[in-house]
């Protein structure tokens, strides 16, 4: 990110109650282009993860799609790719961010226990940088991820060898196929979320340029929005809108 300018640092304003404030087209960075690299490659190789077990699961597709062995080995190839790639990409790149965002997303105060009942109660919450939903998100995709891939070795042992006795890999195949689905509908609702429903698409933003828009982290993440920018603004420029300071990114 580059900085240097050497336009004047616009002030400021502040709050009623006193806490600093951006107009609402200034950009907040959000994510580094390395936990950028890693979600989307994550992303890629689940869809192919997803697309090839549906076709494996489902009847009808398994007619679109008759060869089932280079199916099952895209299946295989993804799978191993999902968990080396992405480990490579934060290795490689910004580990420091990576662990960071791990840290955020493991890290539960009293607001997000709170977080559902306040909805649910019309109350305002003030989330982090990430609030209660997206914790949970984070904890289903890492939980099933595990499942997935122990479920998978599980089943991959009985169709070379036998290891396993019949009804552990019986069991493993029901719980790798109903896990499926729960991946599948949690996708579906992470892509609504992102992508569709008006008052949170604007954190796509953040996924694909790495910012996110002043006003919409004031409202939605209100802790996050006052640490990054309790140092003020600097002079970096992004799409012609001044970012407010963080780490470089890589």
């Amino acid at each position: 990110m580059a900085t240097g300018s050497n336009a004047a640092i616009p002030q400021m304003p502040s709050s009623p109650n006193n806490t600093t404030t951006l107009p609402s087209p200034y950009l907040i960075p959000r994510f580094t282009r390395t936990e950028r690299a890693v979600h989307w490659t994550y992303a890629v190789f689940f869809l192919i993860l997803l697309a090839t077990g549906l076709v494996m699961e489902l009847p009808f597709l398994s007619t679109l799609v008759t060869d089932r062995y280079t199916v099952r080995l895209i299946h295989f190839i993804a799978a191993a790719f999902l968990i080396i790639i992405p480990f490579l990409v934060a290795l490689l790149g910004n580990w420091g961010a990576v662990r960071e965002t791990a840290h955020d997303f493991d890290h539960w105060d009293e607001g997000d226990r709170h977080w559902a009942s306040d909805i649910w109660n019309g109350h305002e919450t003030q989330p982090g940088r990430f609030n209660a939903g997206q914790k949970l998100n984070a904890t289903f995709t890492v939980g099933a991820l595990l499942l997935f891939v122990v479920t998978g070795a599980i089943m991959l042992t009985n169709i070379y060898g036998r290891l396993f006795p019949l009804w552990l890999v019986s069991n493993a195949s029901y719980v790798h196929d109903i896990l499926t689905w729960f991946a599948l509908f949690a996708w579906l609702g992470h892509v609504y979320l992102s992508v569709i429903h008006p008052s949170t698409r604007p954190s796509l933003r953040g996924m694909l340029t790495g910012s996110v828009r002043a006003g919409w982290a004031r409202e939605h993440h209100p802790l996050w929005y006052q640490r990054q920018i309790a140092t003020g603004p600097d002079t970096s420029t992004e799409s012609g809108h001044v970012v407010a300071p963080v780490p470089v990114d890589r």
